[in-house]
């Protein structure tokens, strides 16, 4: 390389840092810069993945067998249309575990009909002393049904209260269970593109700006 190629090599790389610092610092981009390097937006990230995983794991679909509770609390996916204009079918519920006598008429409830069956329906009726047994029991119905459900539900056999409910989480959460490698992989490769780009902006802050030297002492090959 002569000292002429040198020269023009050099003088190529101070333009593009300069096009480069043009494009980076246009408001948008900078707008952009300022909150992917922020702390609050990497704690977000954080809390949002944390989120994504907690209720991941916790995640069971209704129906299927003794649901999985986390902390007093229990994921899991409507499976049929009993609760349709409230609860509509495929929706992922929430449930937290609660005291029974908290319980009042107008509350969902999760609970177990059976050892392997997990319903969701709203309080209609409480019986105080069920059976003259001094056990609470809840008559509950689905709402989008005509009739009361024939069997009380015992304080023992309720799951929890419904707190939150989402029909695209469910959706969601549904895709993640039936496609869970593909998704994990997903996971890895968008963690890694999260730390590569945070990388590749904090190196451009540091790294100065490229000037050329001020004479070349190369031999031509």
């Amino acid at each position: 390389m002569t000292c002429e190629q040198s020269q023009d090599f050099y003088q190529t790389m101070l333009e593009v840092d300069v096009l480069m610092d043009e494009v980076y610092e246009t408001p948008s981009l900078s707008t952009f810069k300022s909150v992917w390097n922020s702390r609050a937006f990497g704690a977000v990230y954080y809390v949002l993945l944390a989120v994504l995983v907690a209720v991941t794991v916790m995640f069971h679909g209704a129906g299927e067998e003794n649901p999985r509770r986390y902390f007093g609390f229990t994921g899991m996916v409507v499976l049929t249309r009993s609760m349709q204009d409230t609860l509509p079918q495929g929706s992922f519920i929430l449930t937290r575990q609660v005291n029974p006598d908290t319980l009042r008429i107008g509350d969902d409830i999760t609970f177990l009909r059976s050892e392997n069956t997990v319903i969701t329906h709203r309080i209609v009726g409480i019986e105080e002393s069920f059976a003259n047994t001094g056990e609470r029991a809840f008559v509950t119905q689905g709402t989008a049904n005509i009739a009361q459900d024939q069997q009380p539900v015992t304080a023992a056999n309720v799951v929890g209260r419904v707190i939150f409910n989402s029909l695209f989480l469910g959706h969601f959460f549904t895709f993640v269970q039936n496609n869970l490698l593909l998704c994990l992989i997903l996971l890895v490769l968008t963690h890694g593109l999260f730390f590569a780009l945070r990388m590749v902006k904090k190196h451009r802050t540091i790294v100065p700006t490229i000037e050329p030297p001020a004479a070349f002492n190369i031999d031509a090959p």
